[in-house]
């Protein structure tokens, strides 16, 4: 066994730490539901609205513990007379079903790289992640009857091997491994859980940390999110940009002149107009207020006056003077 540095040292005596894979500080926030830490939320998990995790890890441990129990009862029953490599294996099955894997089929002919001999493991979950289930009796660091290699070093041996293939479990009823390739670190890297220990002494904060890191939302694919590269638009881009960019900024000033007598007459109701004694005072054809006109054009035209989406211009328009009333009335 590899010896761990201070800061790797094992959660729980239920879980066991190899190769430093995971540090004690991570594994402590895990198990306390660190919100902090990223992918801990109760969404992450596939989880409903108003879900939390422990509720949602309570009602698998309820059913596990059941599975569990039926188990021991059929390997008494058994009595080392017949490899229990079934039994195991139904109990296995339950276990990852409750954990999201779902019903797991099983591999033929096993899991296949160029250059070398087909690493027989027992199922796959999306072609991705390797899952060996063995019996319970079947030893996983060394050679068993029935095989030419362990499974632990074949199951690494994969992984290193295979660049499809980062993530792997391997069990045999008794412990779990959640296996991860080691090209970068020691010979073996994997975090074990002692399901013996678990189920049999009723330890459920070791299973809560179990379920937050063998749930099948820890190993599925997530697409990367796509980076926006950095340079020219696509041309009909350009000119949507260019327009919401006229919108929000200001034109170019135009050159003042002022309002004509037949526009002052017309718009803003001056001598000419029967609508307004020739004594009232004349307003301004842009702000309709008896005040000097705005120094902008833009302001006289019907769109300003008309459009709510103009008004910054008719506040503006409205807070710059002149000397002289240019809409004055003209005289007779």
């Amino acid at each position: 066994m590899t010896a761990l540095a201070p800061d790797r040292l094992p959660a729980s005596p239920a879980v066991r730490v190899e190769g430093g894979l995971l540090s004690a500080d991570l594994l402590g926030k895990i198990r306390s539901g660190d919100p902090e830490l990223p992918g801990s939320a109760p969404a992450d998990y596939g989880l409903g609205r108003g879900v939390r995790t422990e509720d949602a890890a309570s009602r698998k441990w309820n059913a596990l513990r059941a599975a569990y129990t039926s188990l021991q009862e059929e390997l008494k029953e058994l009595d080392g007379k017949v490899d229990p490599l079934q039994t195991t294996r139904v109990w296995l099955l339950t276990l990852l079903e409750e954990l999201g894997y779902g019903r797991l089929a099983a591999r033929r002919g096993g899991i296949k790289l160029p250059g070398r001999d087909p690493y027989q493991v027992s199922h796959d979950w999306q072609d991705h992640v390797p899952i060996h289930l063995l019996g319970w009796t079947t030893p996983l660091d060394r050679l068993s009857a029935n095989s030419s290699r362990a499974p632990q070093p074949m199951m690494q041996e994969l992984l290193n091997a295979s660049p499809d293939h980062l993530w792997g479990v391997l069990s045999n009823g008794r412990v779990l491994r959640l296996l991860h390739d080691s090209t970068a670190l020691v010979c073996s890297a994997y975090v074990e859980f002692d399901l013996e220990a678990i189920f049999g002494g009723g330890d459920f904060s070791d299973f809560l940390l179990m379920y937050a890191l063998l749930h099948a939302s820890r190993l599925e694919l997530v697409p990367k999110p796509e980076k926006r590269r950095r340079g020219r638009l696509p041309p009909r881009t350009r000119t949507k940009a260019r327009r919401r960019r006229a919108r929000k900024t200001p034109g170019p000033r135009r050159p003042t002149r002022p309002c004509s007598p037949r526009r002052t007459a017309v718009w803003s109701g001056g001598a000419t107009s029967p609508s307004r004694p020739a004594s009232a005072p004349a307003t301004c054809c842009a702000t309709r207020s008896p005040r000097p006109c705005p120094s902008s054009v833009r302001a006289f035209s019907r769109t300003t006056r008309t459009s709510p989406m103009r008004s910054p211009w008719v506040a503006a328009a409205r807070s710059t003077t002149s000397t002289t009333n240019c809409c004055a009335s003209p005289t007779s």
